[in-house]
Protein backbone atom coordinates (compact mmCIF):
# COMPACT_ATOMS: atom_id res chain seq x y z
CA UNK A 1 0.00 0.00 0.00
CA UNK A 2 0.94 3.17 -1.40
CA UNK A 3 0.33 6.77 0.78
CA UNK A 4 -1.46 7.68 -2.51
CA UNK A 5 -3.28 4.92 -2.51
CA UNK A 6 -7.19 5.75 -2.86
CA UNK A 7 -10.70 3.72 -1.85
CA UNK A 8 -12.77 3.29 -4.86
CA UNK A 9 -15.58 2.96 -2.17
CA UNK A 10 -16.25 4.81 0.75
CA UNK A 11 -19.25 3.44 2.74
CA UNK A 12 -21.10 5.04 5.80
CA UNK A 13 -23.48 3.24 7.62
CA UNK A 14 -26.26 3.21 5.18
CA UNK A 15 -24.08 1.86 2.19
CA UNK A 16 -22.98 -0.89 5.07
CA UNK A 17 -26.34 -2.07 5.98
CA UNK A 18 -27.24 -2.60 2.23
CA UNK A 19 -24.38 -4.94 2.34
CA UNK A 20 -24.61 -6.74 5.92
CA UNK A 21 -27.52 -8.62 7.87
CA UNK A 22 -26.00 -6.68 11.07
CA UNK A 23 -28.49 -4.30 12.86
CA UNK A 24 -28.54 -2.14 15.95
CA UNK A 25 -25.45 -2.87 18.09
CA UNK A 26 -24.18 -5.96 16.26
CA UNK A 27 -23.89 -3.52 13.33
CA UNK A 28 -19.54 -2.71 13.72
CA UNK A 29 -18.43 -0.66 11.43
CA UNK A 30 -18.89 2.92 10.83
CA UNK A 31 -17.34 3.73 7.56
CA UNK A 32 -15.35 1.31 5.43
CA UNK A 33 -12.74 2.49 2.77
CA UNK A 34 -12.57 -0.85 0.24
CA UNK A 35 -9.80 -0.85 -2.46
CA UNK A 36 -10.52 -3.80 -4.59
CA UNK A 37 -7.35 -3.39 -6.75
CA UNK A 38 -5.25 -4.01 -3.54
CA UNK A 39 -7.80 -6.45 -2.26
CA UNK A 40 -8.07 -5.15 0.82
CA UNK A 41 -10.68 -2.80 3.11
CA UNK A 42 -9.86 -0.37 6.31
CA UNK A 43 -12.91 -0.29 8.65
CA UNK A 44 -13.66 2.15 11.26
CA UNK A 45 -15.59 2.16 14.82
CA UNK A 46 -15.86 4.43 17.19
CA UNK A 47 -16.22 2.49 19.89
CA UNK A 48 -19.31 3.40 21.95
CA UNK A 49 -20.55 4.29 25.60
CA UNK A 50 -22.48 1.34 25.70
CA UNK A 51 -18.72 -0.61 26.78
CA UNK A 52 -18.09 1.82 29.56
CA UNK A 53 -20.34 -0.28 32.61
CA UNK A 54 -20.82 -3.43 30.36
CA UNK A 55 -16.83 -3.96 29.71
CA UNK A 56 -14.84 -1.72 31.91
CA UNK A 57 -14.58 0.92 29.52
CA UNK A 58 -12.95 -0.68 26.83
CA UNK A 59 -13.88 -2.94 23.61
CA UNK A 60 -14.19 -6.68 23.97
CA UNK A 61 -11.23 -8.69 21.91
CA UNK A 62 -14.28 -10.26 20.23
CA UNK A 63 -15.50 -7.67 18.88
CA UNK A 64 -12.21 -6.28 17.37
CA UNK A 65 -12.35 -9.86 15.88
CA UNK A 66 -16.08 -9.54 14.68
CA UNK A 67 -15.28 -5.94 13.36
CA UNK A 68 -12.58 -7.25 11.03
CA UNK A 69 -15.30 -10.13 10.26
CA UNK A 70 -17.63 -7.69 9.09
CA UNK A 71 -14.90 -5.49 7.19
CA UNK A 72 -14.20 -8.93 5.25
CA UNK A 73 -17.25 -9.66 4.33
CA UNK A 74 -17.79 -6.03 3.25
CA UNK A 75 -14.87 -6.47 0.69
CA UNK A 76 -15.80 -9.86 -0.35
CA UNK A 77 -19.21 -8.66 -1.60
CA UNK A 78 -17.96 -5.73 -2.97
CA UNK A 79 -14.90 -7.55 -4.91
CA UNK A 80 -16.89 -10.78 -6.10
CA UNK A 81 -20.79 -9.25 -5.97
CA UNK A 82 -22.27 -12.53 -5.95
CA UNK A 83 -20.71 -13.80 -3.26
CA UNK A 84 -21.19 -13.00 0.45
CA UNK A 85 -18.36 -13.15 3.09
CA UNK A 86 -19.32 -15.51 6.49
CA UNK A 87 -17.22 -16.36 9.92
CA UNK A 88 -15.44 -19.20 10.52
CA UNK A 89 -12.54 -19.76 12.78
CA UNK A 90 -9.82 -17.93 14.25
CA UNK A 91 -6.13 -18.91 13.65
CA UNK A 92 -4.23 -16.59 15.69
CA UNK A 93 -5.13 -13.62 17.42
CA UNK A 94 -2.43 -10.98 19.94
CA UNK A 95 -3.99 -8.35 21.70
CA UNK A 96 -1.51 -5.56 22.50
CA UNK A 97 -3.23 -2.71 23.36
CA UNK A 98 -6.83 -1.72 25.08
CA UNK A 99 -9.22 0.46 22.94
CA UNK A 100 -11.05 2.40 25.15
CA UNK A 101 -14.69 3.97 25.27
CA UNK A 102 -14.36 6.99 22.86
CA UNK A 103 -11.33 5.66 20.59
CA UNK A 104 -11.97 5.28 17.52
CA UNK A 105 -11.12 1.66 16.51
CA UNK A 106 -8.99 1.09 12.78
CA UNK A 107 -8.90 -2.37 11.25
CA UNK A 108 -7.09 -2.99 8.03
CA UNK A 109 -8.38 -6.38 6.72
CA UNK A 110 -6.80 -8.19 3.20
CA UNK A 111 -8.75 -11.50 1.72
CA UNK A 112 -6.96 -14.37 0.52
CA UNK A 113 -8.46 -17.43 -1.34
CA UNK A 114 -9.50 -19.53 -4.64
CA UNK A 115 -13.08 -18.20 -5.11
CA UNK A 116 -15.53 -19.84 -7.42
CA UNK A 117 -17.95 -16.29 -8.56
CA UNK A 118 -20.75 -18.16 -9.05
CA UNK A 119 -19.96 -21.36 -5.76
CA UNK A 120 -17.55 -19.12 -3.52
CA UNK A 121 -15.04 -20.83 -1.49
CA UNK A 122 -12.82 -20.89 1.96
CA UNK A 123 -11.12 -17.42 2.40
CA UNK A 124 -8.44 -16.26 4.92
CA UNK A 125 -8.92 -12.99 6.81
CA UNK A 126 -5.54 -10.96 7.76
CA UNK A 127 -6.45 -8.09 9.84
CA UNK A 128 -4.74 -5.59 11.91
CA UNK A 129 -5.97 -3.02 13.88
CA UNK A 130 -5.28 0.05 15.64
CA UNK A 131 -6.13 2.80 17.80
CA UNK A 132 -6.40 5.75 15.48
CA UNK A 133 -3.46 8.09 16.59
CA UNK A 134 -1.88 5.07 18.01
CA UNK A 135 -0.81 3.37 15.04
CA UNK A 136 2.30 1.45 16.41
CA UNK A 137 0.71 -0.85 19.01
CA UNK A 138 -1.35 -2.97 16.44
CA UNK A 139 -3.72 -6.09 17.30
CA UNK A 140 -3.10 -8.52 14.73
CA UNK A 141 -5.77 -11.28 13.58
CA UNK A 142 -6.04 -14.29 11.27
CA UNK A 143 -8.88 -15.32 10.78
CA UNK A 144 -10.94 -18.32 8.24
CA UNK A 145 -13.94 -18.04 6.59
CA UNK A 146 -16.29 -18.82 3.46
CA UNK A 147 -17.31 -16.95 0.59
CA UNK A 148 -20.77 -18.10 -0.56
CA UNK A 149 -23.04 -17.28 -3.04
CA UNK A 150 -26.02 -14.61 -2.39
CA UNK A 151 -28.63 -17.37 -2.86
CA UNK A 152 -27.60 -19.64 -0.18
CA UNK A 153 -26.58 -16.40 1.93
CA UNK A 154 -30.85 -15.13 1.18
CA UNK A 155 -31.27 -18.73 2.20
CA UNK A 156 -29.29 -18.98 5.74
CA UNK A 157 -30.56 -15.22 6.58
CA UNK A 158 -34.08 -15.86 5.89
CA UNK A 159 -34.24 -18.87 8.71
CA UNK A 160 -34.75 -21.90 5.42
CA UNK A 161 -33.55 -25.11 5.86
CA UNK A 162 -30.57 -25.93 3.51
CA UNK A 163 -30.30 -29.66 2.72
CA UNK A 164 -29.71 -31.83 5.61
CA UNK A 165 -30.22 -29.82 8.33
CA UNK A 166 -31.96 -30.57 11.19
CA UNK A 167 -34.14 -28.50 13.40
CA UNK A 168 -32.08 -27.71 16.53
CA UNK A 169 -35.11 -28.20 18.86
CA UNK A 170 -35.10 -32.00 17.62
CA UNK A 171 -32.39 -32.70 20.17
CA UNK A 172 -33.78 -31.17 23.62
CA UNK A 173 -35.99 -32.50 25.96
CA UNK A 174 -39.48 -31.49 26.51
CA UNK A 175 -39.59 -29.49 29.50
CA UNK A 176 -36.01 -27.44 27.76
CA UNK A 177 -37.91 -27.40 24.01
CA UNK A 178 -41.43 -25.49 25.73
CA UNK A 179 -39.29 -22.94 26.90
CA UNK A 180 -37.20 -22.01 23.89
CA UNK A 181 -38.31 -19.53 21.30
CA UNK A 182 -39.00 -20.74 18.05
Amino acid sequence: MTSESKPSATLGRDEIAEILPHRGDFALPDCVEVYPEENRATGYMRVPERFEEDHFGMLPGVMMVELAYQVAAILVAQTHPNLRGVAGGIKDVQFTTRVNVGDIFKVDVSVEGELDPKRGGKITVHATGCKVGNEDTQILMELTGNAISERLFARMMNGKKIDGETNPLDGLPDAVREHMPE
